[in-house]
């Protein structure tokens, strides 16, 4: 994350207000359960806060 920041002036915040929608994204796509799992269990902790 670190190189793409550095390649395409992003900050660390505008890349966080993705990942919210991201990963409720992916839950739709054919995923692992331990995948979906870590997905469920991020997008809780981001409607949480």
């Amino acid at each position: 994350m670190k190189e793409y920041r550095r390649l395409t002036g992003s900050t660390m915040e505008s890349m966080e207000a993705w990942l919210l929608p991201l990963a409720a994204a992916r839950l739709v796509e054919s995923i692992t359960e331990e995948e979906r799992g870590k997905l469920v269990a991020l997008v809780d902790r981001q409607l949480n806060e």
